[in-house]
């Protein structure tokens, strides 16, 4: 009984969700703006904004997988990226896999909250063992998920991006029949009626087209080659990077320049196995979804530019001198009160700069 109520609930949340998509996304994108403009506005504003954030991100994701599967319903032929293709076909792939992967997304999206919490409820040393417990549950969840994806490179989100207008959705409830459910397999069938319209034979056409077997359709998890030998080796590197650099912290301090080398030197290693670093230029052997993959990857290098002891020595003067400069300046003074307001963040919490967690 209590299974068939909360199914109902479940049901009637994402009859909600589809008939109310515009204003759903409305909502969702006010929230996550006032995120933006919270910190500094009260005391302990930033907790608030954080948890916001991470609030917003995560319902994000459940109603994209709502309205997402909707759009496909509504609109069969509009193509999918590769990187969509993947991460559905990863999350099909098995039970194991798609707990895996919504484990290690509520980590990264709640790892920046859970240690402004425990800042303010615990002492630095309890402090330090949760950074180093998620920084650990992160690098598993990344383990798991290689392996389980055959030994592919571990991509930055395993959640599919939006691709879909939602102010082209039209409310279920507008829309009459356009697929039927088989009762012995229980697949999804797209009625004729689907496909017909005023464009006639071109229309159709396009279904068919976008339901070709072509390779990376037949095949997306093969949209990403199976890592071996020094590659293989580069992606366990980038996996436990974070967490070699936490233990380095707790081994020799934060305010050591050793943990700042090793946690780059890592970082190079890793990344000189997917990239020329000489030629500049990618390894022959990736794919497309590989190469915007690194090409990613080669942003988080940036972090280091905010990352304590060079933060301390370098960065930070340099970057007050220039929020001075433009303090006074129309329009781009704007940008100077956004750095002063973030500032406090990569400076007092781990995570802001990690590049392990889904803000840095």
């Amino acid at each position: 009984m209590p299974t068939t109520k909360s199914t109902a609930a479940r049901d009637g949340y994402d009859d909600f969700v589809l008939n109310n998509a515009q204003h759903v996304h409305s909502i969702e994108g006010g929230l996550r703006s006032l995120s933006y403009i919270l910190p500094g506005r009260f005391e302990n504003s930033d907790i608030v904004s954080e948890a916001l954030y991470a609030s917003v991100g995560l319902v994000s994701l459940k109603h994209d997988s709502i309205l997402a599967k909707e759009a496909r319903r509504q609109n069969p032929q509009a193509p999918v990226s590769r990187f969509n293709r993947y991460t559905l076909a990863l999350l099909k792939s098995s039970p194991l896999s798609r707990k895996v992967s919504y484990v290690l997304t509520f980590l990264q999206t709640f790892s920046v909250f859970a240690e402004m919490a425990s800042l303010r409820l615990v002492s630095k040393q309890m402090r330090a063992r949760i950074v180093l417990f998620i920084e650990a549950s992160i690098a598993a969840c990344r383990i798991a998920l290689l392996n389980l994806s055959g030994r592919r490179m571990i991509l930055h989100s395993q959640m599919p991006e939006r691709e879909y207008d939602v102010t082209k959705l039209r409310p279920v409830d507008e829309i009459s029949g356009t697929s039927w459910q088989g009762k012995r397999t229980g697949r999804e069938h797209h009625q004729v009626s689907a496909i017909e319209g005023s464009k006639g034979f071109d229309r159709s056409m396009q279904f068919l087209l976008s339901k070709a077997m072509t390779e990376p359709a037949a095949a997306p998890i093969k949209l990403l080659s199976q890592l071996k030998g020094i590659r293989l080796l580069g992606e366990y590197a980038f996996i436990l990077r974070p967490l070699i650099y936490v233990m380095a912290i707790k081994q020799y301090g934060i305010s050591s320049f050793k943990p700042w080398i090793i946690s780059l030197l890592v970082e190079l290693f890793s990344f000189s196995t997917a990239f020329d670093l000489k030629k500049r230029t990618f390894k022959l052997s990736l794919s497309d979804l590989e190469k915007s993959e690194v090409k990613r990857r080669s942003f988080l290098f940036l972090y280091y530019l905010l990352r304590k002891p060079f933060y301390d020595s370098f960065t930070k003067s340099h970057l007050d001198a220039f929020a001075a400069s433009i303090s006074t300046k129309p329009v781009v003074s704007m940008l100077g009160s956004v750095i002063k307001d973030y500032q406090p963040f990569w400076e007092n919490y781990y995570f802001y700069t990690s590049g392990s967690s889904s803000r840095g």
